[in-house]
């Protein structure tokens, strides 16, 4: 559906925020084409089950400096990447 974690995140966060919600997925083109039987209370279990929305709370520094709060219950690139794509997904080793 998507050519990678970009492409993906880019098309649930089209205005930049650097952060999306729950609701952006379960709005998203990626659930309407769900089989049929799986519902979008089915993946919120799952989200809460795995604590992907949980209360995540802190900033992000805008590229002219200014620092920016991220509300609570957001998924950054990161672990849209690390949950979605971990086959893509490197985890480097410090030296």
């Amino acid at each position: 559906m998507f050519r990678g974690p970009e492409y993906a995140y880019a098309a649930l966060d089209f205005t930049g925020r650097g952060y999306i919600f729950q609701d952006d997925i379960l709005n998203s083109k990626v659930m309407k084409s769900l089989p049929y039987g799986i519902d979008n209370e089915d993946v919120k279990m799952c989200f809460k089950i795995n604590s992907l929305f949980g209360a995540f709370s802190g900033g992000q520094l805008s590229s002219d400096g200014n620092f920016t709060e991220i509300p609570t219950c957001t998924m950054d690139f990161d672990l849209f990447k690390k949950t979605f794509f971990n086959h893509l997904y490197l985890i480097q080793d410090e030296c």
